[in-house]
């Protein structure tokens, strides 16, 4: 995500200063919805977007149906695991942008 964001997309080493630009974009520019916290997400969606005059309330029903339906594990590494800490060390600025994105999600 943070070589999208900042147009890094060949093998070009990413730095503090990418993440930092990716972390502008996602703050200006993103509605941020978390799977696990669908629901709420959900919501955060129709009151950004204007849309929550077109629920009634079977729509509403629906899509909290939906939303108690999203299914986002279980995931077969732990964290401090050898292949998480991989992961973790590979994806270093990513790992960290998703977490600046958990921050903006609960403001």
């Amino acid at each position: 995500m943070t070589r999208t964001l900042t147009q890094k997309l060949n093998n070009d080493d990413l730095n503090d200063d990418d993440l930092l630009q990716a972390m502008e974009f996602i703050r200006r520019y993103v509605v941020v919805g978390l799977a696990n916290e669908m629901e709420k997400s959900i919501q955060k969606f129709l009151e950004h977007f204007g849309w929550l005059h077109l629920l009634d309330d079977n729509k509403n029903k629906c899509l909290q149906h939906l939303a108690n339906r999203v299914n986002i594990g279980p995931y077969g590494f732990h964290k401090g695991s050898l292949e998480w800490n991989w992961i973790h060390t590979v994806n270093r600025y990513d790992y960290q942008l998703y977490l600046y994105a958990q921050y903006l999600f609960t403001r």
